[in-house]
């Protein structure tokens, strides 16, 4: 699913498939940027340039849409795990890997931080379930391979390897909503850039033996 754009009411598409993947992409934007409770169905089908009622015809409520979207968050980190694996496991240094391989994930779909970020804080979320179901297994998996860094000196022996792989992940999760909600975000890139930079200098000094 590409990054949300506002489609006009005249553009034609080619399949029912790319309709609904526009509709998924505006209801994660709207989600990650007014809140659930905060955004209607009819203010997603206007931004993709449909009526309410065809919206509903694709997904019959609100509530199946963010279903939709909660199981396409899903489909991201199952397809993202075995990519943030690999990249740790190989020759390079792991700690750069992992925060290249949430940064490329988080430039290709901007949303997820956000969306993710608020849905963590509302009331009767389903985010935390989800996290707990998928990430938590997926971060223990991970964090095993880092514990090579021990094992050559380049970590503390007292580090934890899952948290500090959560650590990354909420960090880069915080920075990305932050300079993703940001109006001129092309303005201020150079202190976006620096945040980044900064908060990952910090989490690799705490690491060091």
């Amino acid at each position: 699913m590409l990054p949300f754009v506002p489609e006009p009411a005249t553009r034609k598409r080619s399949s029912p498939e790319q309709l609904r993947e526009e509709i998924l992409a505006a209801a994660i934007h709207f989600f990650a940027d007014q809140g659930y409770a905060g955004t209607s169905v009819k203010q997603i089908a206007e931004s993709v340039g449909i009526s309410k009622q065809l919206l509903l015809y694709h997904f019959s409520s609100k509530e199946e849409l963010r279903a939709e979207v909660l199981g396409w968050l899903a489909r991201q980190w199952k397809d993202f795990l075995p990519k943030l694996l690999a990249a740790v496991s190989g020759d390079s240094d792991p700690f750069q890997a992992a925060v290249e391989s949430w940064v490329e994930l988080f430039t290709a779909n901007p949303d997820i931080p956000r969306y993710v970020l608020r849905d963590l804080i509302t009331p009767n979320s389903e985010v935390p379930k989800l996290l707990l179901e998928l990430v938590g297994p997926g971060m223990l998996v991970t964090g095993d391979a880092l514990k090579r860094l021990q094992d050559d000196g380049a970590l503390a022996k007292d580090a934890n390897p899952q948290a500090m792989l959560s650590v990354v992940g909420l960090t880069l999760f915080a920075v990305f909503a932050v300079s993703g909600a940001d109006k001129h975000k092309e303005a201020h890139a150079p202190f976006n850039e620096g945040m980044l930079e900064e908060a990952l200098r910090m989490i690799r000094a705490g690491l060091k033996t």
